[in-house]
């Protein structure tokens, strides 16, 4: 972001100054009083346990230039006698007015992306393609609510040409709410899954809610789709620019054939647009991320890059790849641990067996844990993962959290020995089994909906071992 004058900020998101210097620098912004840095604008949020108006002090003592001040509550004192105190109607909405402004001053290319699964590897690709041309920046971690993603558009560095955002919902009328913050010129839709399942109840409002995206673009925009997804490919009759179907159906705009998977090297397939090809690989395991390649891809494609730029870019993905995606770790013994402890759905979870399955080892272990907010579909999914650990003949299979018992039952029902599977009923019990059990050679597969903190079986299998990316 940057640098703006306190009595700026005020005018641009229509406040008033009510407290400290007008001419005060401001920096950045957080909403975090933990970790607002000197120079920084603090926002108040309230949550259902907390109103962070109780924190303003300790932001204003930590160096915060600046806070936002819901009107009509009584000043708050701390901090440097200079720090600018702007009051708003309301915090948040203040939030959203100061990045949509940004965006506006920034002038950068935006593509978003949205979908039930892949969002974070797809932006993480793109970013890699877009990056061989231009300034690129992308949201980081979760940023991809109403909160994170316009913290991403803010923390933008001047200049930058292209913007990658992720977008996510749990209702609909999010997605419509955070484009019209980044007014996005290219919109990519991965695919429509039953996650959210539990909030959204069916899966046309699921498709619906992600539908948004698309119908947010402009008529010089473009909609990247899914050709391979029937949910995703008839979100083109609501585009109202221009249309780029990806995928492995004959008929797709930028289509793959001849897919070939290395196991944690990643994959290769031929890409096809308009008469040409060209081989690719991608340092990105499972196939799965072939479709996440192809959405950057004619993201990338769309605004001119080639097929020889494409192919040099996708290389570069690791990189910008984020964590525990797949991550692979390897241990100075030789145990291999896959970290796919960020998130977890029927999709992926069995596209990552499906990677265990491919991979050689001395024993392979799935430690796999419960998938949220699936609603009235969460017993049958969970079932499924089971079934899947048993098909792709994995040698232990560790179920932990409340469907454990859901998971293991079906993995033994579908063939798995009992002897080699275990029930367990937290993180924490995950990894005192794994510490125990784990030997030179095994290679270890952790996957889990973040809420089950699975990355604790990640971090206690690695320490003290050297561990190191691969």
């Amino acid at each position: 972001m940057e640098p703006l004058r306190a009595d700026r900020i005020a005018q641009i998101v229509g406040g008033r100054l009510a407290g400290g210097d007008p001419s005060t620098i401001v920096s950045g912004v957080s909403t975090d009083s933990r970790t607002v840095q000197p120079g920084e604008l603090f926002v108040p949020l309230k949550g259902e346990r907390f109103d962070g108006h109780d924190f303003v002090p300790e932001a204003l003592n930590r160096g915060a230039a600046a806070t936002f001040w819901q009107a009509g509550r009584p000043l708050v004192r701390g901090g440097d006698a200079g720090a600018a105190v702007i009051a708003v109607d309301d915090p948040l909405t203040a939030l959203h007015r100061l990045a949509s402004w940004y965006r506006t001053r920034l002038g950068a290319r935006v593509v978003a992306v949205t979908g039930s699964n892949g969002k974070t590897t797809t932006k993480d690709m793109a970013t890699a393609l877009f990056a061989a041309r231009w300034s690129v920046a992308k949201s980081a971690g979760n940023y991809n609510n109403e909160i994170g993603l316009p913290l991403a558009i803010l923390a933008a560095p001047p200049g930058t040409e292209v913007l990658v955002l992720e977008m996510a919902m749990r209702g609909p009328g999010q997605i419509r709410q955070l484009a019209d913050i980044a007014r996005p010129d290219i919109g990519i839709v991965t695919n429509v899954g039953p996650v959210h399942l539990e909030l959204l109840g069916t899966m046309e409002r699921i498709t619906a809610a992600k539908q948004e995206l698309v119908e947010a673009l402009p008529e010089h925009g473009w909609a990247v789709l899914n050709a391979d997804d029937p949910r995703v490919r008839a979100m083109a009759g609501a585009a109202r620019g221009r249309v780029l179907l990806y995928g492995c159906s004959a008929d797709a705009d930028v289509r793959a054939d001849h897919v070939a998977t290395r196991g944690l090297e990643g994959v290769e397939f031929t890409l096809h647009w308009r008469g040409e090809q060209c081989r690719v690989s991608v340092p990105a395991p499972g196939k799965h991320n072939v479709h996440n390649a192809l959405a950057a891809a004619t993201a990338a494609l769309a605004v001119g890059m080639t097929l020889e730029e494409i192919s040099r870019g996708l290389l570069a993905f690791g990189e910008h790849a984020s964590g525990m995606r797949l991550e692979l770790r390897t241990r100075p013994d030789g145990v291999q641990v896959i970290n796919d402890a960020y998130n977890a759905s029927p999709a992926s979870m069995a596209a990552a067996l499906e990677l265990l399955g491919e991979l050689k080892g001395t024993r392979r272990v799935a430690i796999l844990g419960d998938m949220l907010e699936l609603g009235p579909v969460s017993e049958a999914a969970h079932r499924e993962v089971g079934q899947a650990a048993a098909a792709v003949g994995v040698d232990w299979f560790v179920a932990v959290g409340r469907w454990a018992e859901t998971m293991a039952a079906a993995a033994v029902e579908a063939g798995l020995p009992p002897d080699r599977v275990m029930v367990l009923p937290d993180a924490q019990e995950a990894a005192s089994w794994a510490r125990r059990f784990v030997r030179p050679g095994d290679v270890v597969l952790v996957k889990a909906s973040r809420r089950l903190r699975l990355e604790r079986v990640v971090a206690e299998l690695l320490a003290g071992e050297g561990g190191e990316t691969s």
